[in-house]
């Protein structure tokens, strides 16, 4: 059985590195309940939280995240006036 020093944790701003986006985005997602993270600060009232976030719950929400459509074929619409056209 694993605990949590077995786990492996990342900050916020490492998640936004991995992410490629700002640190803000990062924690906007902590905070919509997108992306879980623990508050490991000492006083939890406090108006500094200290985010980690576990490696799985990460790669949980990359997952959530993936867009799943490219594995679908390609439909080309047709031009608008062959779409009109009169059928023969």
């Amino acid at each position: 059985m694993s605990t949590i020093e077995d786990l492996e944790t990342l900050t916020t701003p490492q998640v936004a590195r991995l992410c490629r986006v700002n640190t803000a985005k990062a924690l906007r997602w902590i905070a919509s309940g997108e992306l879980r993270a623990i508050n490991i600060a000492f006083n939890l009232d406090g108006l500094r939280p200290r985010w980690r976030i576990l490696e799985v719950d990460l790669r949980a929400f990359l997952a959530s995240r993936a867009n799943l459509t490219s594995t679908k074929p390609t439909i080309v619409p047709e031009p608008v006036e062959a779409a009109l056209a009169p059928r023969s």
